[in-house]
């Protein structure tokens, strides 16, 4: 394992009568700039070299989900889509990703076609139609889309924790984001989940 840079934070939890300390590490060799920089502002406290410390930048957690600018678009959406459907429904969208997705690691297709399924389906049982699934092939990955014109949910930690709230969707998207490399949920115009799977984008 790397040395662990200085730039950690964790959350003070409290059992009755022990005060509890849950440390985040984060190599700040290697952890991007941006990525370290988010991880600054949702952790209250900081713990460095000369220990813990109140974090005067904290922004609470949902506070930031909230106020997150749009996620920017993999390079492969700036070209014409393989796919584009039209409230197709689950099994109808699966296999036409599946058709492009052969390119794949077996385990990245099949993340990938159940992540496509439980989206597809939230679209349909909690979004506005039309339902809008477009997929992009690329050198290693395909992205795909699942588009529709409602707001999305309403729990910013949608997703990101698993729990079950039968108005934002239950576990479906907790289950996307194991499934997939990328998950990005999109508010900006309606609400859009893109998911990557195969190689990053260079």
């Amino acid at each position: 394992m790397g040395r662990v840079g200085a730039v950690r934070g964790g959350r003070e939890r409290r059992v009755p009568g022990v005060p509890v300390w849950g440390l985040c590490p984060y190599d700040t060799r290697t952890t991007p700039t941006d990525v370290l920089r988010d991880v600054e502002r949702t952790h209250p406290h900081l713990a460095t070299a000369h220990g813990h410390a109140p974090n005067p930048a904290f922004v609470d957690p949902r506070e930031f989900l909230r106020n997150r600018p749009a996620p920017a678009r993999d390079p492969l959406e700036h070209g014409v889509p393989a796919l584009e459907l039209t409230d197709p429904e689950p099994a109808s969208a699966r296999r036409a990703v599946e058709h492009l997705a052969g390119g794949l690691a077996a385990s990245e297709r099949a993340g990938l076609l159940v992540a496509v399924s439980e989206v597809v389906t939230n679209a349909h049982r909690y979004g506005r139609r039309p339902v809008l699934v477009r997929a992009w092939q690329g050198a290693g990955r395909v992205v795909v889309a699942v588009s529709d014109s409602g707001a999305g949910p309403s729990d910013p930690f949608v997703g990101l924790v698993a729990k079950r709230r039968r108005d934002d969707g239950g576990l479906g998207l907790w289950i996307t984001h194991q499934m997939c490399r990328v998950v990005t949920l999109d508010f900006s115009e309606g609400f859009t989940v893109r998911l990557t799977a195969g190689d990053a984008a260079g």
